[in-house]
């Protein structure tokens, strides 16, 4: 197809194919790889798909392990007060043996307290390392898409296969409306319907 060197690759609207709702614009597929990996370069990745629900959930926990943290202070505090209490004491031996048992008790909320802490502490780590592994991808997406112009061969090959898997990780589908989505809403339905059979959810297909 075209000019000399004929041949070649190209994208056509799936209403086209049908015979329905499209004019049948078709799209050469090298074009194609470059707009697309042009609009990926400029878009923040690692900020999609490391979303707000894993930032707010790494917040959450910090402020949690915070709250933790001063709470096991406060306990140390008031378990050093218990000691020297104990250790000063002129009362009576039943004096003695209730500081001993609030000094007790102390100790246990400080452990439970710490195993709190350790268990946050678990929990930011896997949050904040999903979200670095996220955000790193998206760097190494970047990276890549701007080396693609630049290497040849073998290495090219590679690049691409790389930024294949890197992209299939974080995009499950793409659909283009170059002139805007005018279709009727019959056709809509048709696409929607065609998208679900594709594995769509509801959310990706709205």
């Amino acid at each position: 197809k075209g000019e000399p060197p004929k041949g070649g690759r190209y994208l056509r609207c799936r209403l086209a194919v049908s015979g329905t709702d499209c004019p049948g614009t078709t799209w050469a597929y090298d074009d194609f790889e470059k707009t697309f990996l042009g609009y990926v370069s400029e878009i923040d990745i690692g900020a999609i798909v490391s979303d707000e629900k894993q930032r707010a959930e790494l917040a959450s926990a910090k402020e949690k392990l915070r709250v933790v943290t001063q709470k096991i202070s406060d306990e140390n505090a008031l378990m050093e007060k218990l000691q020297s209490a104990i250790e000063d004491a002129d009362g009576t031996e039943q004096t003695r043996k209730l500081l001993l048992k609030r000094l007790n008790a102390a100790v246990e909320r400080s452990d439970s307290l710490g195993q709190d802490a350790e268990r946050l502490s678990r929990d930011i780590e896997t949050v904040a390392s999903r979200i670095r592994s996220a955000e790193n991808r998206g760097n190494s997406i970047a990276k890549l898409t701007h080396l693609l112009d630049t290497t040849s061969g073998d290495e090219l090959f590679n690049i691409r296969a790389r930024l294949a898997q890197l992209l299939n990780d974080v995009i499950k589908s793409v659909a283009f409306h170059p002139d805007g989505f005018r279709t009727t809403s019959a056709s809509r339905s048709r696409i929607a319907s065609q998208m679900k059979a594709d594995g769509n959810s509801e959310q990706e297909i709205a």
